[in-house]
């Protein structure tokens, strides 16, 4: 099954909470909570306005001390952070995902995570200038080589109408943020895009 991950704004924002709730509301995903520059009291006046119901589906970024507090799925390690691993397992976190830019990066690290996002597959629609640094047919053949891409996720510039494209790359599942965030209507867009993804 194809799955889909929805990523935060990186920037917090007056109303987020109740658009995060509508959201996640509309099928059953992974949404990973991403707020570089938030500080914890912040974050939490965020997270106490996220019904708990959801909890469980969320994967934080940043702050892991919250993980337990509040029942997270999870935390992402980000690729500078990959060797304090086996320090953050030993403290009992459970890690979900990591962050290539980089697929020969995939293998040695796919074994320690659920899934793995690779990034930017087409050039970003949130980040301006941030663009695939493989043409297509190298992208093609570095894949190919990967002979399981069970928990590959791609991320960057993806929406519906390249949905099929991802598909056909290989991936397990796709990670939007700009197609949903920038949309303005967020809420249908998922909607469009989940339905999309499930049919495609």
């Amino acid at each position: 099954m194809f799955k889909v991950i929805v990523i935060s704004k990186e920037d917090l924002f007056s109303g987020e909470a109740e658009i995060i709730n509508q959201l996640m509301g509309t099928g059953d995903f992974n949404f990973h909570l991403r707020k570089k520059t938030a500080s914890e009291k912040d974050l939490r006046k965020l997270l106490y306005k996220i019904k708990p119901e959801f909890f469980s589906r969320i994967v934080i970024h940043q702050q892991f001390n919250m993980e337990k507090e509040f029942g997270f799925y999870g935390i992402h390690l980000p690729g500078a952070e990959r060797e304090n691993y086996v320090a953050l397992k030993a403290e009992g976190h459970k890690i979900i995902s990591t962050s290539i830019h980089v697929l020969k990066e995939f293998d040695p690290a796919r074994k320690n995570y659920k899934y793995i996002f690779f990034s930017p597959l087409f050039p970003s629609i949130s980040k301006a200038g941030y663009a695939p640094i493989y043409s297509e047919e190298v992208l093609r053949a570095d894949l190919k080589e990967i002979k399981n891409k069970s928990n590959l996720i791609a991320l960057g510039g993806i929406e519906e109408k390249n949905l099929k494209e991802v598909k056909e790359f290989g991936f397990a599942g796709a990670a939007v943020l700009g197609c949903v965030w920038e949309s303005k209507t967020p809420v249908k867009t998922l909607q469009f895009f989940l339905k999309a993804s499930a049919e495609h």
